[in-house]
């Protein structure tokens, strides 16, 4: 006897049963309330957020200002203020930048950078000391208009303006300044003086004289050295075609031409103080400007 295929509809509530979960209906499971998963994640996260912030905020981990080195004319301490500034910023209200885990030697770099005329700036950590290495940008002369002086590059171009007390202590050499500025004070005591006779108002970044006359002037300068004829000072005087004038020690002055021939037109000075001056101190001035025209007075 065959047996009876099932219809396409008994097929159909057939799988529809089996698909259905059996419950009985007086034993359901008991719901899970749901503020508990609340009572596990508000302590975790207190315990993260208590445990970073002593992390960050742990002076243990905290960094200081250590050493400098390459400084010729900035201070320490004014490095060093810069340093602790950067250190003491805040972060996020509980800590500070001093933390090793937050301190960024880029970002310190690039600060000191800004504030200071240095060529290259590198900072380390050694330890819990941040340490900086730098390098000046090269000075070769300070340039003086009216009661400004500027420290200027090989390329005429102004760093930066010396601060009262610097200014104090190059002026005065028989004035000790005070140890953090006895090497910055040595070298601008020895950097040539430039006077300017406009006293034209200089900002950080102008170029003062052009790249040319600089090496023109420090050259003949240098040629004044080697004949033993000491100077004071060099005055520009830019109203007068950029006229140089060199005040030697022995009270004449010596005007000549920061574009020509240095060593030429010392040779000239040298003929005429050894065969038609004889003594200097007579001299008002001397000009080697014209060639071999040397004018005098």
């Amino acid at each position: 006897m065959k047996t009876k295929r099932p219809s396409y509809f008994q097929r159909a509530q057939k799988r529809r049963y089996e698909s259905r979960p059996l419950r009985n209906p007086y034993f359901r499971p008991k719901e899970r309330p749901k503020w508990l998963p609340w009572l596990l994640v508000i302590p975790a996260s207190v315990l993260v957020v208590g445990g970073a912030g002593g992390l960050l905020s742990a002076p243990a981990l905290a960094l200081s200002p250590g050493n400098a080195e390459g400084l010729e004319t900035v201070a320490w301490a004014e490095v060093e203020e810069t340093v602790r500034d950067y250190l003491d910023e805040p972060w996020l209200y509980f800590a500070h930048r001093s933390n090793r885990f937050l301190f960024d030697e880029g970002e310190l770099e690039r600060r000191l950078m800004e504030r200071f005329p240095f060529e290259r700036a590198a900072v380390e950590r050694r330890g819990r000391r941040v340490d900086v290495r730098v390098r000046e940008r090269q000075t070769e002369l300070l340039w003086l208009s009216g009661t400004d002086a500027w420290l200027v590059d090989r390329e005429g171009h102004a760093i930066r303006a010396l601060t009262p007390d610097e200014r104090l202590y190059a002026d005065d050499p028989s004035r000790a300044p005070p140890p953090e500025m006895e090497a910055a004070a040595a070298r601008m005591r020895r950097l040539n003086r430039f006077v300017d006779v406009n006293r034209t108002p200089v900002a950080e970044g102008d170029r003062v004289l052009p790249p040319a006359e600089v090496e023109g002037a420090l050259a003949f300068q240098q040629q004044l050295l080697a004949l033993a004829i000491p100077f004071v000072s060099t005055a520009v005087d830019r109203v007068a075609g950029q006229r140089m004038v060199v005040r030697t020690l022995a009270g004449y002055d010596v005007l000549f031409d920061p574009t020509a021939d240095a060593a030429a037109q010392a040779g000239r000075l040298h003929v005429l103080l050894r065969q038609t001056i004889p003594d200097p101190k007579t001299l008002d001035y001397v000009d080697l400007r014209f060639g071999d025209h040397v004018y005098y007075k």
